[in-house]
């Protein structure tokens, strides 16, 4: 981003989230016209794109609700087969999110396996043996 583009984003998230984000925007900006500040002595500046260093905690922001109302969706869905593919998806996402250490990988599998219907298998099984024996 050129400076403008740069000032245009820091104002619309300033915009945006303001009563979050301005304690900490003005809290910032004092800093950076210190000379002297801690800030100031640090050359170059965090970049969270950038992902975790390797002594920090692996974790980002889980949407809860977001993961609930996929697995309900694709849960849902008539296409056992598709709905399959989408859960694998998810379940691969976690084992992924367990090796690198997100701590958020733990809740996210206790949050698909939340969705399951209570006694969905049992169910399968029963209609699965009904439609045999007919």
């Amino acid at each position: 981003m050129d400076r403008q583009q740069l000032q245009k984003f820091i104002q619309y998230l300033i915009s945006e989230h303001h009563t979050e984000v301005l304690p900490t925007a003005q809290k910032l900006a004092d800093e950076i016209l210190q000379q002297r500040s801690e800030i100031n002595q640090i050359p170059g500046a965090p970049d969270p794109t950038a992902g975790a260093s390797a002594d920090d905690d692996h974790s980002w922001h889980l949407d809860e609700e977001q993961v609930c109302e996929q697995v309900k969706s694709y849960l849902s869905q008539g296409s056992y087969y598709n709905a399959n593919k989408q859960l694998n998806s998810l379940f691969a996402k976690v084992r992924e999110m367990l090796r690198a250490r997100d701590s958020n990988g733990a809740r996210m599998l206790t949050l698909i396996t939340e969705q399951f219907p209570v006694g969905s298998k049992t169910d399968l099984v029963e209609d699965a043996r009904h439609s045999h024996d007919r």
